[in-house]
């Protein structure tokens, strides 16, 4: 008769083993939790046509981080305080990017699951339009190029008014002594860019067609003034 012998491992071979399977199985198991945490994270896209600042802080008065591009997609970690900004009501967010973490006003991101309104910005950035978060509305090049330092052009030419970045007016012409502050803007309507000077008086550039119309708030409602060259100016 023929034996076939068993090596049984003694104790210590086995605990050790056995603390070596545990060891690799909770290495396994910490992987797929990130997995599926970092599947699960909510995330958006940047939406700020020139690019939106990562700041180290909830506030435009902290420190920058890094610009992120327009449609750029970050993961968001926290939400933040309520701020409204040249106009614009949103809350900030603490998002990462790659490995960068930082802090970004969410008026300027779209949930990545919104498909409708991701497709309406990049058919409008490929146009060279303004996407609008808050009001999921494209604003067309000329407008957008008009909010980059352009300037509009007063009644009969006597003053003249360039849009900043940031939302605020600088005034210049015969009313003025110098450049001054005054007011701020903002899109409009999907088809106009509004001047807030103060004071009740208010200017717009609106869209119409290929042209742009300069009007002003009169007696409740808007209407177009006078250019240089026009007969009615001094």
């Amino acid at each position: 008769m023929q034996f076939i012998q068993i090596r049984i491992p003694d104790q210590v071979s086995s605990r050790r083993a056995t603390r070596t399977l545990l060891k690799s199985m909770h290495v396994g198991l910490l992987a797929l939790t990130i997995a599926l945490l970092s599947a699960c994270a909510d995330k958006a896209v940047v939406t700020a046509t020139a690019g939106l600042y990562m700041r180290n802080a909830p506030s435009v008065e902290a420190g920058q981080v890094a610009l992120l591009p327009a449609g750029a997609e970050v993961e968001i970690l926290e939400e933040g305080p309520e701020q409204t900004i040249n106009g614009v009501t949103g809350h900030w967010k603490r998002i990462k990017h790659n490995s960068t973490e930082g802090w970004v006003f969410g008026a300027y991101l779209i949930d990545s699951s919104n498909s409708e309104a991701l497709d309406g910005f990049r058919k409008c950035t490929s146009r060279g339009g303004y996407w609008h978060s808050e009001q999921d509305t494209c604003y067309p090049a000329r407008l957008r190029k008009l909010s980059e330092n352009g300037r509009v052009t007063g009644p009969c030419g006597l003053d003249f008014y360039t849009l900043l970045p940031n939302g605020k007016i600088r005034a210049t012409g015969i009313y003025y002594d110098g450049a001054r502050m005054r007011g701020h803007w903002s899109f409009e309507d999907g088809n106009s860019i509004v001047l807030n000077l103060g004071g009740g008086d208010k200017y717009r550039a609106r869209l119409h067609g290929d042209t742009v119309l300069y009007e002003a708030f009169m007696e409740n409602r808007w209407s177009s003034y006078p250019l240089p060259g026009n007969p009615a100016c001094p």
